[in-house]
């Protein structure tokens, strides 16, 4: 009876939660594109799809038959500037100890291109007139970044 009542109030609170960031979003935003708006100027994340460079001559048929894969920009460009490799043969002072560290950086880069995928999907969406569809892409993205790390 007593962990029921816990339950209760548990999922009562987390609905509460919910519905108080829905309505919080609605509040500053009327429409779906300008809460992706938002949200994309909050974290720092285009909506805008990639173009292809129309110097390069890249067309969407080159790229299709390609399989996406283009070529690489030139490695001896002097513009770049190439960091000098330390000495082999230097004299170890301290132990080789490795910091730990909390959270590496790929698993936040790879948050922030799925968080710009569903943006770009929702803004997409909206476009169109899918309003519904649009609020489904921008749930998954408050869902992805409401995860626990």
């Amino acid at each position: 009876m007593k962990s029921r009542f816990i339950r209760q109030v548990s999922i009562a609170s987390l609905l509460a939660s919910a519905m108080m960031l829905l309505s919080q979003g609605a509040a500053n935003a009327s429409t779906c594109i300008e809460q992706v708006h938002e949200l994309a100027d909050r974290y720092h994340v285009t909506t805008k799809p990639p173009k292809a460079d129309a110097e390069t001559g890249l067309s969407t048929n080159k790229l299709s038959q390609s399989g996406g894969v283009v070529t690489p920009p030139p490695v001896a460009d002097n513009s770049v500037i190439t960091p000098a490799q330390p000495p082999k043969d230097r004299m170890p002072t301290l132990p080789d100890v490795t910091a730990s560290t909390p959270e590496p950086p790929k698993a936040k880069a790879a948050e922030q291109a799925s968080l710009q995928a569903l943006l770009m999907a929702a803004r997409e969406q909206a476009e169109q007139g899918r309003e519904a569809q649009c609020l489904d892409r921008l749930h998954e993205a408050q869902q992805l970044l409401n995860r626990p790390k």
